[in-house]
């Protein structure tokens, strides 16, 4: 009997789904509340009355298709809720249309329908935090060395040997600036499939370190005297120049700078020192610029070094195709000084020319009640610790 992990990506792009006793042959629809895409980050929902009170008991659905699905290589020592196989569905409103805060459906539909998308490849580099476990034991808290790694190599082997049986392939793994802070970088793919490998790695570390014990999280902020935590993408293009897809990417920073750092928490980076920079500028192999070019012979790209480990992989990648395609208005100029004010930025990307790229203008009335409920939210934790708190049950 197989079995087979069902899932979709929220709005915020966090892993939801069922766990299915069943093999998907040719297709599957499977039933949700429509509940789940009405809450912010911390789980409360806002949009319940707009998404589930209107339709009573209704279902949105997921459809899957056998066809997408990934076979999961499990063992004894390698297991995801027993399932032997994975496939991300497509959310279909209560009326059977493609749901609003479907950002995967979007990206999907956008690459399908561009030409100009086919020779574009991204690979990300995954930060995360991993902690618990014992402390009493001093190690070596500087990027790329070996202390941390040590002292959860179990869990760490773990994690790797689930990402391999899922067919998610990386290409190496470092210790970052902090001794329980850790990266993962992911093979180069086409967009969409390398937003779905984010998708999932994110979910499979998380569920591998809870059952050691260990909490894995991807929230930008672990502790105001703590590196960051990001989501640095790797984009090359070969019917652009490095310089000219630096460009395109760079006018992204202002407009879509609430998708890129999309909490309250990611907003803390301003405070920190760290090798993240607080303005849309492009550097030549700098690692403190916001865009950096990287010429290595024939594998020129550039590497988008703004966007925090907490944010949604479906709706930043989104951006950076939309950009590829056509430059956005109301860029910010080079040098410019980017804005942290959630309201702000938040109105900026409300405004912006990508914003009617992903949503019909009643999704982005929705979009726009939720983040700012979610800011409102934030503000109510009352400073830092409460909200980490409220992040570390879901990032």
């Amino acid at each position: 009997m197989t079995r087979t992990l069902c899932l979709f990506p929220d709005l915020h792009g966090i892993a939801r789904g069922k766990l299915a006793n069943r093999a998907v042959e040719s297709s599957m629809m499977i039933g949700f509340s429509p509940g789940v895409f009405a809450k912010d980050i911390y789980g409360h929902p806002h949009l319940f009355d707009e998404f589930v009170i209107p339709v009573g008991a209704s279902d949105m659905t997921i459809d899957v298709i056998g066809t997408e699905v990934r076979p999961f290589a499990r063992t004894a020592q390698v297991d995801l809720f027993g399932a032997d196989a994975l496939v991300i569905g497509r959310a279909k409103a209560t009326d059977g249309t493609p749901h609003r805060f479907d950002i995967r459906a979007v990206l999907e539909r956008r690459l399908s329908a561009s030409l100009g998308t086919h020779d574009i490849r991204i690979g990300a580099e995954l930060e995360f935090y991993l902690l618990g476990g014992r402390n009493d034991l001093p190690a070596d808290g500087q990027a790329y060395a070996f202390g941390g790694l040590a002292g959860k190599q179990h869990c760490i082997s773990a994690i790797l040997h689930a990402l391999d049986a899922a067919g998610i392939e990386w290409l190496d793994l470092s210790q970052e600036n902090e001794v329980d802070q850790y990266e993962i970088s992911l093979r180069h793919t086409p967009p969409l499939e390398q937003a779905d490998r984010v998708f999932l790695a994110r979910m499979i570390i998380r569920h591998v370190a809870a059952s050691f014990g260990l909490r894995a999280t991807f929230i930008a902020v672990n502790a105001m005297n703590q590196s960051p935590s990001n989501l640095h993408l790797h984009i090359s293009c070969a019917s652009l120049s490095v310089d000219k897809l630096a460009h395109a990417i760079q006018g992204t920073l202002g407009p879509a700078f609430s998708i890129y750092r999309p909490s309250r928490n990611s907003r803390y980076t301003e405070e920190i020192e760290s090798f993240a920079s607080r303005k849309a500028d492009i550097g030549e192999g700098s690692r403190f610029a916001a865009i950096r070019i990287i010429r290595d012979g024939p594998e020129e790209r550039i590497e988008l070094r703004t966007p925090t480990s907490d944010a949604n992989p479906y709706f930043t990648i989104l951006t950076v195709v939309s950009a590829i395609l056509k430059a956005p208005r109301g860029a910010a100029p080079t040098g410019a000084a980017l804005d942290f004010s959630i309201e702000s930025s938040l109105a900026a990307y409300l405004a912006s020319d990508l914003a009617p790229q992903v949503f019909d203008p009643e999704g982005l009335r929705l979009y726009g009640k939720l983040k700012r409920a979610e800011e409102g939210s934030a503000k109510a934790f009352g400073g830092f610790d409460a909200e980490r708190a409220a992040l570390l049950r879901v990032l």
